[in-house]
């Protein structure tokens, strides 16, 4: 049978095949479904190889909490009182500000130091390991570029150091309230839960914007300056309770101020609300997912960048 009779019966035979036609509704569903297997897979490649360098760098801790300690002991290097100068400071500190905003605000001292004590403790575990964790790659530039371990051990390197600093600013909590007579209870013991909150957050922010500040360098910079008007913001001097009602809701989607709040208030004898936690647990989430992919997708070039 010819060409023309099969034609007769089927007009499309003999013709070539029109490429340009549009697909059909089952071959664009087969498509779109291939494009978005290969979009999550390649989202699933990026979080597997930053957690594969995360899970090494922490396997690998004993180079990490030698290098932290060694920052530390280098800062203080043949002081008299070597670490302990962190504390020190920081005491003559919270002390002298206690005193002088217990007159402005009209709160009484045995109230608002203790206050302020576990408040600025806190905060500077916070504004540590977010303007440190900025340079945590700059700092390591040396050793990224000889030695081969997983990136990711020179944030960890930053977060314990931040650590490590707060463990030594925490030893006037016991002076204070044994002055001032804080009734802290056993809601004391949900600042242990809070600091660790405040520990995962810390590591995924300092993997993020270590990352961003490998490759732009005015960064660093543009996140210290915000980090002192953030200071004003949050309810590091001042407690919510002062402010007017406006005041008291914004400080409801101020992340700082939940973060402060999970850690200090149980220091100070108050329980964190759930809304709080809550919060917190939503950044951390939230945060980590971002701080992967970013990390995951860029961690190769960091060496380049430095």
């Amino acid at each position: 049978m010819g060409v023309a009779k099969l034609r007769g019966l089927d007009p499309y035979v003999g013709k070539e095949a029109d490429v340009g036609a549009p697909l059909g509704g089952e071959s664009k569903h087969i498509v779109a479904d291939v494009m978005k297997n290969k979009k999550n897979s390649l989202l699933r490649g990026i979080v597997r190889t930053a957690t594969k360098d995360l899970g090494q760098a922490l396997k690998a801790w004993r180079i990490w909490v030698m290098l932290a300690t060694n920052d530390v002991r280098q800062r203080y290097r043949r002081s008299t009182l070597g670490q302990f100068w962190i504390t020190a400071s920081i005491a003559v500190m919270v002390a002298g500000l206690g005193i002088v905003y217990s007159a402005i605000f009209h709160q009484p001292i045995e109230k608002y130091l203790p206050y302020v004590a576990a408040g600025f403790v806190v905060w500077f575990l916070i504004t540590g390991m977010i303007t440190d964790g900025c340079s945590s790659f700059l700092e390591a530039e040396g050793y990224a570029k000889q030695l081969t371990v997983p990136l990711s051990v020179y944030v960890l390197r930053t977060w314990f150091r931040n650590l490590f600093t707060f463990a030594h600013n925490a030893i006037i909590f016991p002076f204070v309230w044994l002055i001032f007579s804080v009734p802290v209870g056993w809601s004391g013991l949900l600042a242990i839960p809070g600091i660790f909150l405040i520990a995962l957050n810390g590591l995924w922010i300092m993997l993020l914007l270590g990352t961003l500040c490998a490759r732009f360098r005015d960064l660093p910079q543009i996140v210290s300056s915000c980090m002192q008007v953030v200071f004003f913001l949050t309810p590091v001097m001042f407690q919510s309770d002062q402010l007017p009602t406006s005041g008291r809701a914004a400080m409801v989607f101020n992340p700082f101020a939940a973060l402060l709040a999970v850690a200090r208030d149980p220091l100070v004898g108050r329980v964190p609300s759930a809304l709080e936690y809550a919060f917190v647990i939503a950044i951390l989430l939230f945060g980590w997912a971002i701080a992967l992919l970013v990390y995951g997708r860029y961690r190769t070039r960091i060496t380049y960048w430095l």
